[in-house]
Parts: structure tokens; C-alpha cells; sequence
């Protein structure tokens, strides 16, 4: 196995601790999701007074029925490069790097493909389904063959793998002042609907071409460094598909939970209930962003950590990390309690101040995974996708108990018992997972041999 040493001074992470890298990419994560949300906030901004409601409609209908196809289909194979790529960086095996780089982006066309199959036959055949005319749908078709682009997934983990996070950064920081580009030009010109479903396409298009080029030659560049060892790990790719399934099913588990939430809310007290449950949840998601661009950020160093052997090093890493996000998360809960009612009167309106029990429901739930997002990644990349996603499962189960109770027990102001039950649940099997007395050296090592 290649040394420590050796692996900092050939990817340049000798200057700087874990902690410091982890630091200084989550700074870049945050800083490019905030440079996008506000070119995002401009672009839609010109759009919204270029087309009316019911053109500006077919273009969200467009969009949203696309990001839908996409996730459920995607693996978020960067995760899996991540996992494999460290142990084979860490065994100085460079044909298997060229391996496991091969198979990732063979998933991400294959699920873009599947999902621009999907969405281009749902367009054409049943447009309906998805409150799109005939028309619409013949001219969303060409934005659903775009997809079949969105092939990035592995190469972003190649990139964030060798501490290349401000290249993904550029690139998505670039995408959306293309699109902000792209809807002034439309804005200025009185373009039709019809313009802005082949130019948007194609912009959203070169984010994911162009980070594949750069992961792919970023892969070329590492593996060149390493030499093959006869000893070197098998890189199975039923392992590296089950890990991905894994990854996937979280993902998914996700998704169902920020949606279902707010669906059992409305059908167990209605409309009004449903809003106010909808304004407070988006105020709290300010969490989740944090805890997402943590992970992204942590996910590299426990990989090269894991990989060579060093979980006592990544659980250490991870109690700090957690230890300062308390100190992040706490304050600002309590800002909220002290301060949400007046904030959501100042943004929604007093009629939206009632949602105040329901926004620090939500936002205690994010703030406990905020406070625990180091663990995801270390139990992953430890014990496998496969095991994080049934701890995820029994929190889902335990998420559906709340979301009903909270509710039904409550009223409004228990609405968003569901996001807190599950956040609760789930750090509390990871801690025991990763911290307990069941962790003996010996299965730490078992994990180490066996893990996918």
C-alpha cells in the first residue's frame, strides 16, 4: 500500500490537514451554490417577465418532469468513484482507477439514456399525463434528448477524489451565467416559448459534457502516476453496482421523505395547513444545504482516509466535524425560536406566522443531520451503501409513524414531527453503528476486507 506521504505529495493535499481541505472545499461547495441560487434567482427573474404564466407553466412542466427522470434513475456514481477510486489510489493501482472510472460513467449513460428515453416517449405519446398539450409536448421533445447528456455523476467523484473541487465549482458557476445569458438575450429579443425550450437545453447541456471531459482526463493524469501491482484489489463491478443501488436507494428514500411530508400534512388538515407546512419547510431547507455541501466536502478526505486504513482517523474526523456543526446549528436554532415569528411576518406575511411550531420542527430535524452529515459518508465508505440505506429505511418507517402522529395528536403545530423523528432515529443508529461497543477492532477490520 502506498504510503500516506506519497499519496499527499501526489495530489497536493500535503500543505493542509483533513480538517483544513475538508474546510476549504465546503467553502467552495457553499460559495458556488450561492453564486447559483442568486444567477438562478436573475435567470428565472427574466424569464418570469419574458413568458406569461401559462408559457413560463410548459417550461417549469418541461424542467421539473426532466429533474424527476433524472433522480429517480441516477446512482450518484460519484460517491462510488469516490469509495473504489481511494482504494485504488491508495494501492497504486492505476488500471484499476481506469477500471473503476470506466464503469461509473457506463452507469451515468446508461440512467441519462434511460431517463431521456422516458421522459422524450412521455412527451410524445402521453403529454397529458404531466399537464402538457400535444404541442408542448413535441416541443419539450428535444429538451428530454438533451438529458441523455447528463453523464457527469463519475467524473464529478473523480474530480472531488483528487481535491479538484473548484473545477465542478467553475463549471456549475459558469452553467447558470450561461443560463443567465441565455434569458437575457430571449428577454431582450420577445422570443417565443418555442426558443426557450432548444436554447435552454442545450446551455444546461455543456455543464455536464464539459466535467466529463475534464474528469476524464484528470483519471488519465492520476492513473499515469500509478503502476499496476498484482496485488491490487479486484474492483468487481457487482460490488461497485450493489454500492451504487445502495447510494441510489438513499437518494431515494430522500426524495419521497421532502415530498410525502407535506402531502400527508394537506391530506390530514387541508390546504391551509399544507402551505403553511410548505413556507416554513423552505425556510428550514437553509440546513440542508449546509449538511449536503458538508458531505460533498468531507466525502474525498474519509475515502483516502478509510482506503488506507485510518477509520480510527476519519470517526475522529467525524466527532470534530459534527462537534462544530453543533456549534453552527445550535445558536441558529435558537435565533430561529427567538426571532422566526417576526421573520416569517417580515418575508410571507402575519397570515404566515402561525407556521412558526412547524418551521422549528423542520428545522430542529435538519439541524440534527446537519450536526451528524459526517456520518453518512464514513458509514458508506466503511460498511458499505447497503447498510446506510437500511439505517435508512428504519428511520423512513420511523419518519411515516411521525409525520402521521405529529398531526393528528397536534394539529398544525405538529406538522413536521415527521423530518425530526427521522433525523433523530438515523444519527442515532449511526452513532451506535460507528461509536457503540459492538465496533470491535476485529469487525473494524472484517469491514475493512469485505466492505461494497
Amino acid at each position: 500500500m502506498r504510503s500516506d506521504r506519497w499519496i499527499d505529495a501526489r495530489f497536493g493535499l500535503a500543505a493542509q490537514g483533513v480538517l483544513g481541505r475538508a474546510a476549504r472545499n465546503f467553502g467552495a461547495v457553499i460559495a458556488g451554490q450561492a453564486m447559483g441560487t442568486l444567477l438562478g434567482f436573475l435567470a428565472l427573474t427574466l424569464n418570469t417577465r419574458a413568458l406569461g404564466p401559462e408559457q413560463l407553466g410548459v417550461l417549469f412542466l418541461v424542467q421539473a418532469t426532466g429533474e424527476m427522470a433524472l433522480a429517480i434513475c441516477s446512482f450518484q456514481n460519484w460517491r462510488m468513484v469516490i469509495k473504489f477510486g481511494a482504494a485504488a489510489i491508495a494501492a497504486g493501482d492505476g488500471p484499476g482507477l481506469r477500471a473503476i472510472w470506466r464503469f461509473g460513467f457506463l452507469l451515468d449513460v446508461l440512467t441519462a439514456a434511460c431517463a431521456a428515453s422516458a421522459v422524450l416517449a412521455l412527451f410524445l405519446v402521453a403529454p397529458h399525463w404531466v399537464g402538457l398539450s400535444e404541442t408542448t409536448g413535441q416541443l419539450g421533445a428535444f429538451y428530454a434528448l438533451t438529458l441523455g447528456l447528463s453523464f457527469s455523476g463519475s467524473s464529478i467523484g473523480m474530480l472531488r477524489l483528487c481535491n479538484r473541487f473548484g473545477v465542478v465549482v467553475w463549471v456549475e458557476v459558469m452553467s447558470a451565467v450561461l443560463l443567465c445569458l441565455n434569458a437575457a438575450v430571449l428577454y431582450w429579443s420577445g422570443a417565443g416559448i418555442e426558443s426557450y425550450l432548444l436554447t435552454i437545453p442545450v446551455v444546461t447541456a455543456i455543464g455536464p459534457v464539459l466535467l466529463t471531459l475534464m474528469g476524464w482526463l484528470r483519471m488519465r493524469r492520476v492513473a499515469a502516476t500509478l503502476t499496476e501491482r498484482p496485488d491490487g484489489a479486484d474492483y468487481a463491478p457487482l460490488a461497485m453496482l450493489r454500492f451504487a443501488i445502495g447510494s441510489s436507494g438513499v437518494t431515494t428514500l430522500n426524495a419521497f421523505q421532502n415530498k410525502g411530508e407535506f402531502l400527508i400534512v394537506g391530506s390530514l388538515l387541508g390546504p391551509a395547513a399544507g402551505a403553511l407546512f410548505g413556507v416554513a419547510y423552505r425556510f428550514a431547507s437553509v440546513f440542508a444545504r449546509f449538511a449536503e455541501a458538508g458531505r460533498q466536502s468531507v466525502y474525498p478526505e474519509m475515502g483516502h482516509l478509510i482506503a488506507s486504513g485510518h477509520f480510527d482517523t476519519a470517526a475522529h474526523l467525524a466527532a470534530r466535524l459534527a462537534r462544530l456543526a453543533a456549534l453552527i446549528a445550535v445558536p441558529a436554532l435558537l435565533l430561529l425560536g427567538l426571532f422566526g415569528r417576526e421573520i416569517l411576518t417580515l418575508f410571507f406575511g402575519p397570515a404566515y406566522a402561525a407556521a412558526l411550531p412547524n418551521m422549528m420542527l423542520i428545522s430542529a430535524g435538519m439541524a440534527v443531520g446537519t450536526v451528524t452529515f459526517a456520518l453518512e459518508p464514513l458509514i458508506q465508505l466503511r460498511w458499505g451503501a447497503a447498510r446506510f440505506f437500511w439505517l435508512n429505511l428504519a428511520a423512513f418507517a420511523a419518519f411515516v409513524g411521525a409525520a402521521v402522529a405529529g398531526p393528528l395528536f397536534f394539529g398544525e403545530a405538529g406538522a413536521g414531527a415527521g423530518r425530526l423523528g427521522f433525523s433523530v432515529l438515523l444519527a442515532l443508529l449511526s452513532i451506535r453503528l460507528i461509536y457503540g461497543r459492538r465496533n470491535t477492532r476485529a469487525e473494524a477490520a472484517s469491514c475493512d476486507r469485505g466492505s461494497a
